[in-house]
């Protein structure tokens, strides 16, 4: 903008010296007759020398005038070429050059429409997959549910054993348990590290959010200074067709017409910019519209956080239910060491083997959590915005809880053995 202002000021000096030169005052040429009769009308005039050298001089004089009129007539031509030649290197070019970069602009604006869409998709895969680790969660919580209830069986049919054999095959069973909560507790923390890993990859996509931002602020900026570009062009078009009609009452002007249709493509060429202009604001709407669709995307996330909240409000529910089966536990273990005889080993044995095929169930489905998340970790690491990043912390939350679960279970199972190990000890 300041450099078309510098050089408007070429463009106005030209116009300013055609305006002068319009506005002269018109200068009539005359030239008087020579007498045709003498005195008192008798007789014919004769013209002498001294009358042909006056009449003479006065016509040289006119000659004078019109030759330096014709000059003046040349000369202002060459600055109408001028105004011209400036009006093609200043405006047409800077047009032009604005035309390119709001070309340039809408192809860029097209490009981010296109990777926001992408984000789109990947956000609802996300989602899918959210949902499919919540139904892993669920399953995991009603496995619990199964092993208290399994344990609450267990306690109920020991209350009649009276022999108690293959003790040593029991410990080693426990052991195998430790070892494979040992595993589980590792791929938990390995668990963990993914998470802190997709936290990253959350701030870098909030800064990318805030360079799309300051990208769409440099847009707007850049159509307001079009907006106001536009406005100027106008009026140049207004002061040029003035001018125009001016010109037209002149007799001894030259190709003023092809003049004229130079200045109608320049018209035209600033219609075009005008519509592209357009075009650029109903771009720049277009992305309103994502960020609004980003925006409900958001509340839509917010909701399904809360539902996650509720969830864990229900899992600490069923916590405090396995800390009173613990209790009960605790004082059926009180019980058993009144006793001095166990019947019936083999069901023990059967019932313990169910329970390890069960916890081997349990350990195979958190390999298949743990390879899904693994999977699409690099997914997650390009894409996820940032209200993921709230139900990461919720997941993380989650699983500290389960894990808590997990613990308990596994520590529960292991008093009551041994408990009884002890029992067969006395």
């Amino acid at each position: 903008m300041n450099e078309i202002a510098i050089k408007q000021h070429s463009f106005e000096i030209a116009k300013n010296r055609l305006k002068d030169f319009s506005e002269k005052n018109e200068a009539d040429l005359e030239i008087t007759s020579v007498p045709t009769d003498s005195c008192f009308g008798i007789f014919d005039y004769k013209v002498t020398g001294e009358d042909l050298n006056k009449k003479l001089s006065v016509i040289q004089r006119h000659f004078v005038a019109v030759n330096e009129t014709n000059n003046k007539i040349i000369r202002e031509f060459r600055e109408i070429y001028n105004a011209l030649d400036v009006l093609d290197k200043d405006y047409i070019t800077s047009i032009v050059a604005n035309v390119k970069a709001i070309e340039k602009t809408s192809n860029d604006v097209r490009i981010q429409q296109n990777i926001l869409k992408q984000h789109n998709e990947k956000l609802e895969n996300q989602q899918n997959k959210l949902d499919m680790h919540q139904v892993e969660i669920n399953k995991s919580v009603e496995s619990i549910s199964k092993i208290v209830s399994a344990l609450k069986i267990f306690k109920d049919k020991l209350e009649e054993y009276r022999h108690l054999n293959d003790i040593d095959q029991i410990w080693r069973d426990i052991e195998n348990h430790s070892s494979i909560l040992a595993e589980s507790k590792r791929k938990e923390e390995q668990f963990l590290i993914n998470l802190k890993t997709i936290e990253i990859a959350n701030n870098d996509i909030i800064k990318q959010q805030d360079t799309l931002k300051k990208e769409k602020e440099k847009l707007e900026k850049q159509y307001i200074k079009l907006d106001t570009h536009q406005s100027e062009t106008d009026k140049n078009i207004t002061i040029l067709k003035t001018f125009k009609n001016k010109l037209d009452k002149y007799e001894h002007l030259n190709d003023i017409d092809q003049i004229w249709r130079d200045i109608k493509n320049f018209s035209s060429i600033l219609n075009e910019s005008k519509k592209r202009e357009e075009q650029f604001f109903i771009n720049l709407k277009a992305i309103k519209e994502i960020n609004d669709n980003i925006k409900i995307q958001h509340n839509e996330l917010v909701k399904e956080h809360n539902e996650l909240t509720k969830q864990l409000s229900e899992i600490d529910k069923n916590m405090e239910n396995v800390s009173k089966n613990i209790t009960i536990l605790k004082s059926f273990k009180d019980k058993l060491d009144k006793y001095k005889h166990l019947n019936d080993i083999d069901q023990i044995w059967k019932n313990i083997e169910n329970h390890s095929s069960t916890l081997d169930e349990s350990k195979k489905r958190d390999e298949i959590l743990l390879s899904i998340i693994q999977k699409n970790k690099v997914e997650v690491n390009k894409y996820i915005i940032d209200i993921t990043q709230r139900t990461n912390d919720t997941l993380l939350s989650l699983t500290k809880k389960v894990k808590y679960a997990y613990w308990l279970t596994g520590s529960a199972i292991g008093l009551a053995i041994f408990e009884l190990i002890l029992l067969l000890k006395r």
